[in-house]
This record gives structure tokens, C-alpha cells and sequence, in this order.
């Protein structure tokens, strides 16, 4: 088996960080493996130094037409001898099937998101195809499936398996809270509509109005940074909350604060709160993807409806009002993620799901 992974641009969101962890994760079971690149960005580059050195047979495709990016991509498969292509972004599952096709090996489809908001970022038509082809896929969360409300969507993705994300616990020692004064909390997201920081920035915002004092970073770029800059001088917490941009590592960044926040109204199973987890840290989100089996309330954090600002603030006053209580979540997040995070069942997980479509 050689797999080849298909994937919309190799950043730095979760999605591309799980594809990362996969990819190192079969080298170093010394199982060959490819990536496509479909859309280039320069500015991670230094990015795959890890992959290539690792062995990773790595296409980069420049912004050229969509037959030459067929045809360079098949080059490519052919002379490396790939024998499965699996999509990890979801818009590029009707190009996986074709290039699948073109090559005369498997193609599998990748689900990252909750359906409706896929199909909101995707647009009508990419999603309709994407959804039809190809017809095996496999999903990082179980939130999809709230939005197979129509036999023919039935249908559409009844060949689906369900591969959760991983993280490498492996000496990764726990950084116990340490409460300070004012308490500091922390946030990573990309600065994009679904991410909804302008609720963060909200609940921060009655929080301060209530008497409580904190120093809030957020670390994540995008187009709503002005945005968001605004809202913050708006809400008058211009010396309580600031804007950090991308971070090339977040591990220490979340060290340092005592609590972790997320807002999203949309996530597959999400990243960034499995590394507030194994960082040790007590996490208050929303529900979005499959939040709720990493957080449980009162224990770790708490996990509110999504877009409900007026309990994610009360359940922020309640964290900021118990510093001591953050260090004992935060033990807590860290056992949960010892306990559940493996990236050897990454690579298990994958291969079994492989075999159950009978295509290994």
C-alpha cells in the first residue's frame, strides 16, 4: 500500500496539522507515502522541510490550469507508485475522484466539518459533487451526521467511517496551572466567520463590565482581523485583549495562560482543544463538532450551545472567579488527553478503515 494525500494548502489549521501527524506517523512505521499540494503558499514552505526529510514524497501544484494539475498529479501518483489517493479537504473530493480515476487506483473523500457549514464554504455545486464523489469517505467527527436529514443525503454518504483526530503524548510532561493575577486566558483560531471571535470578544467584554479582571491573547490570522480590532476598541478592552497573529508553535503560548477559550459554531473534531487538553489548560467552548467528548462540565472546562452568549459568559465569570479551581481542571484536561490521544491509533485507525472499504 502506498496512500497518497490530497489536500487544499498545507498551513497551519488542524486540519493540515492532522495530515502532518498521519504522514510522520506512517514513515516512521516505515509505510511509504505521498502528498499533493493543490493550491501552493510560499509561506509554508519550511513547513514540509519535516515531511520531505522524512520521506515524503511531496507535489506541490503552482496555480496553473485545472487539466494541467490533473495531468502533472497523475504524473505524479504513476511515478511513485501510489496505490490509494485520499482527500483531505473536502471541496477536493469530486478532483480526488477524478484523478483516482485517471490513475486507475481507489479514491477516498474527507469530511473535516459539519455538513451545512461545508456546504456554506464549499458553495452549491462543489459541495453536490463532493458529496456524490467519491462514494467511500471517511470523517474526523461524528457532527456530520446531524445534517443527513434527506434519504438521498442518507445515501450520499452511507459509505462513511469515522477517524478521529490524534495528538503525540509521548514525554509530554504536564504544566500545571499557575494561576495569576489578573488571570490570563488564551484563544487560537483563524480569524474567519465560523470561528465567531466576535462572540469571545462579546462575553469578555460582559465579563469586564461585571467587575473581572484578565489579560485575554489570541493567536490565529485572517480577513476579520480589522474587524475584530475594532470591536475590541469598541468594547473598550483595548488593554485586555491583543491580537498575536499565526504562531508557527502554540504549545508554550498555551502554557502561559490559565485558561482556554473557543467559540466556534463549527469544527470536525477539533485540534485546538485536544492541545489545550494535553497543555493541561481547563477549556470553555461551544459545542461545536466533537466538542463535547473532550470536554466535560465541571470537570475540565465547560461546553455551551453554540452562538449562546449569555451561558458562555457565565460559565467565563465562574472560571475567572475560581482560580484555584483551574489548576485542578487543568490536571484533569491533562489525564483526559493522556488517557485518549495516541498517535500510533492515527496511523491504526486509518489503515482499519482502509481495509473495511477493502481497498488496502
Amino acid at each position: 500500500m502506498k496512500p497518497v494525500y490530497l489536500v487544499g494548502e498545507m498551513g497551519r489549521g488542524g486540519q493540515e496539522r492532522q495530515l502532518r501527524y498521519l504522514l510522520l506517523e506512517w514513515r516512521k512505521l516505515n509505510q511509504p507515502c505521498g502528498l499533493i499540494i493543490w493550491v501552493t503558499n510560499k509561506e509554508y514552505d519550511a513547513d514540509l522541510k519535516e515531511l520531505l526529510e522524512a520521506g515524503v514524497d511531496v507535489l506541490s501544484l503552482e496555480s496553473i490550469g485545472l487539466i494541467n494539475k490533473f495531468r502533472l498529479g497523475r504524473k505524479f501518483i504513476k511515478s511513485n507508485g501510489g496505490t490509494l489517493l485520499h482527500s483531505y479537504t473536502f471541496y477536493l473530493n469530486f478532483y480526488t475522484s477524478i484523478l483516482g480515476w485517471l490513475c486507475g487506483i481507489p479514491a477516498i473523500g474527507g469530511i473535516r466539518n459539519r455538513l451545512l457549514i461545508t456546504l456554506e464554504l464549499s458553495g452549491q455545486m462543489r459541495f453536490i459533487l463532493s458529496s456524490l464523489f467519491p462514494r467511500k469517505k471517511i470523517a474526523n467527527n461524528r457532527l456530520y451526521q446531524r445534517d443527513l436529514r434527506f434519504p438521498f443525503s442518507n445515501w450520499m454518504y452511507k459509505n462513511t467511517q469515522i477517524v478521529t483526530n490524534q495528538l503525540d503524548m509521548k514525554n509530554r510532561p504536564l504544566v500545571p496551572v499557575n494561576p495569576k493575577n489578573p488571570i490570563q486566558s488564551c484563544s487560537v483560531a483563524r480569524l474567519y466567520a465560523e470561528k465567531d471571535i466576535p462572540m469571545l470578544i462579546e462575553a469578555l467584554r460582559r465579563a469586564k463590565l461585571a467587575g473581572f479582571k484578565f489579560k485575554h491573547r489570541h493567536a490565529g490570522k485572517g480577513p476579520l482581523l480589522d474587524t475584530l480590532l475594532s470591536q475590541v476598541a469598541l468594547a473598550g478592552l483595548d488593554e485586555d485583549v491583543e491580537f498575536v497573529g499565526e504562531l508557527e508553535n502554540t504549545k508554550e503560548f498555551v502554557q502561559s495562560a490559565d485558561i482556554f477559550l473557543h467559540s466556534a459554531r463549527s469544527e470536525g473534531y477539533p485540534n485546538v482543544i485536544m492541545e489545550a487538553l494535553a497543555n493541561g489548560r481547563p477549556v470553555l467552548t461551544t459545542q461545536c463538532g466533537d466538542a463535547e467528548d473532550l470536554v466535560q462540565n465541571g470537570v475540565n472546562g465547560y461546553c455551551v450551545p453554540v452562538g449562546d452568549i449569555g451561558t458562555y459568559t457565565e460559565q467565563l465569570k465562574l472560571l475567572l472567579q475560581n482560580p484555584e479551581g483551574l489548576r485542578k481542571m487543568g490536571s484533569e484536561s491533562y489525564r483526559i488527553a493522556m488517557e485518549n490521544f495516541n498517535l500510533t491509533k492515527l496511523a491504526h485507525d486509518t489503515r482499519q478503515a482502509y481495509f473495511n472499504f477493502e481497498i488496502e
